[in-house]
């Protein structure tokens, strides 16, 4: 869960209006709901419900994250785990906001750099996905050392002096 004071630096205050220049397809307004929606998503940890058709297609065309072209495949790459979280955050950072912004989301893209700069998620984030990372690698070095390391307390069976040994009871053999 994102920390509440990283949350509240990303949020508040909400994007106004007033601080963006309207396209000839997108309001000033649009702008600033598309910039808040991102920065709320963010802040919630990106949740999926919040991962909305209309927000993918704003979203895949800004930032420079064009060269996912499938709903599915953008979220499965960026949001299914800690470590894709860093890495939309540190993408979206990079990126060089260019154009005019009558033409362009430009406005927008910087001013959410800006926040998720400021607001110290980029550096917790991947602090998180490290944390995913180390539980994964332990949890697969436990099952490696269980498969492949003898355990001392049980004799190994390739030695034949090391087996235990149990009397050989001769039985009937058809009886």
């Amino acid at each position: 869960m994102i920390p509440t004071a990283i949350a509240r630096a990303l949020t508040l205050p909400r994007l106004e209006i007033g601080a963006f220049v309207a396209t000839k397809w997108y309001s000033a307004e649009d702008k600033a709901n598309f910039g808040n929606h991102l920065l709320r998503f963010l802040a919630e940890g990106a949740p999926r419900r919040l991962f909305t058709k209309a927000f993918y297609r704003l979203l895949a065309n800004h930032f420079g994250h064009i060269a996912h072209y499938s709903e599915h495949g953008f979220w499965d790459y960026y949001f299914t785990d800690e470590r894709g979280k860093a890495e939309f955050l540190e993408d979206t950072v990079r990126y060089v906001a260019c154009g005019d912004p009558a033409y362009t989301f430009s406005d927008v893209e910087t001013t959410v750099q800006r926040r998720i700069h400021e607001s110290g998620i980029l550096d917790w984030q991947k602090r998180a996905g490290q944390g995913e990372i180390e539980a994964i690698e332990r949890a697969l070095l436990k099952r490696l050392q269980a498969k492949y390391e003898p355990r001392a307390a049980l004799p190994d069976a390739s030695h034949p002096s090391e087996a235990p040994c149990t009397p050989a009871v001769q039985t009937d053999l058809f009886g």
